[in-house]
């Protein structure tokens, strides 16, 4: 099959459901998967991850208490995520050396390779082809329209300025002849 759009794939997957394939999932939300079955439900975080709400606090505190207290709720929130940093990566480290958690995370991997293939071949199917060139065709006519509409909207802000334009110095210039006139009829206005 040839390469298409991202944003083909997604209309093709909206329009016919079963050739939907979720991505692969990550060894993080294996392990989360995993430790869910222990009515465990820690969640991986990073350094990377920012807390917002705790950082307006913390500035806001700042702002009103001094710069005292405002680094010590810079430090509480930092203390906060370290904490669940250290969380995180005991439970990960568990789940990794649990001797159950290889099988399952192969479950997962084999489940997700056999929807895989099982996509690739109903793809290849007759049938499936056939709806799949239709939803094509109905894509690029839905996207020409789209267009067209677009291309309809841009003249329109292009025309009716342009129309205003012409009709405001039309009227102007109406105006001008209709003073000059006026003007040269009625010569004692003009002393």
């Amino acid at each position: 099959m040839a390469e298409i759009s991202y944003e083909l794939e997604k209309y093709i997957e909206r329009k016919i459901p079963e050739l939907r394939l979720e991505p692969k999932p990550t060894l993080d939300e294996i392990i989360c998967a995993f430790l869910e079955t222990f009515e465990v439900y820690a969640k991986p975080i990073t350094t990377k991850t920012r807390n917002i709400a705790g950082s307006a606090v913390s500035g806001a505190i700042t702002g009103l208490a001094g710069a005292d207290v405002g680094g010590d709720a810079y430090l509480i929130q930092g203390q906060k995520k370290q904490t669940a940093i250290q969380e995180w990566t005991q439970w990960k480290q568990w789940a990794l050396s649990h001797p159950d958690f290889l099988d399952y995370k192969q479950q997962i991997l084999f489940r997700y390779e056999d929807r895989a293939y099982e996509v690739n071949e109903l793809i290849k199917t007759p049938e499936m082809k056939e709806r799949i060139e239709e939803c094509k065709k109905q894509f690029y006519k839905e996207q020409e329209e789209v267009r067209k509409k677009i291309t309809q909207l841009l003249a329109l802000f292009i025309v009716i300025p342009l129309a205003f334009t012409i009709v405001i110095k039309s009227i102007i210039s109406i105006g001008n002849i209709v003073n000059e006139f006026q003007n040269k009829s009625n010569p004692e206005k003009i002393k």
